[in-house]
C-alpha cells in the first residue's frame, strides 16, 4: 500500500473506489501515515509486481464485479437465499404438476 499512496490524489482515488476509508480527516494525513510506515525490505517495487497485476486483473473483471454486486444487492440476508430455494422448488413443482395434469400427458398414457 505504501507504494500506492504517494500523494493526496492517490488517497482520493483509492477512497473513491472504496479501497480505503479515511477517518483521519484529510488525505494529506493519510499520505503522512503511509510515509511513516517502515516496510522492512518489502518496498522493492518488483517484489509485488505479480501481486499488483493480479489485484488489478481481479478489480477489472466485469464478471466478478457483476456477481459481487448481485450477491450484495439481493442476497444480503440468509432469508434471501431461503426464499430463492423455496421459489425454485415451487416453480419445479408447478412445472411437474402442469406436465402431468395436461391433456398432452394423458393422451400418451391412456
Amino acid at each position: 500500500m505504501k507504494s500506492l499512496v504517494i500523494s493526496p490524489n492517490d488517497v482520493k482515488e483509492l477512497r473513491e473506489e472504496k479501497i480505503i476509508f479515511n477517518t483521519l480527516g484529510s488525505d494529506e494525513e493519510v499520505v503522512q501515515v503511509y510515509k511513516g510506515l517502515k516496510p522492512y525490505g518489502a518496498d522493492d517495487p518488483l517484489l509485488f509486481k505479480n501481486l499488483k497485476r493480479n489485484i488489478q486483473e481481479h478489480y477489472n473483471s466485469k464478471g466478478k464485479t457483476w456477481i459481487a454486486g448481485l450477491i450484495d444487492t439481493y442476497f444480503n440476508s440468509p432469508w434471501s437465499l431461503t426464499a430463492l430455494i423455496v421459489t425454485v422448488f415451487l416453480t419445479f413443482l408447478t412445472i411437474v404438476q402442469t406436465y402431468y395434469g395436461s391433456p398432452f400427458y394423458h393422451s400418451f398414457h391412456e
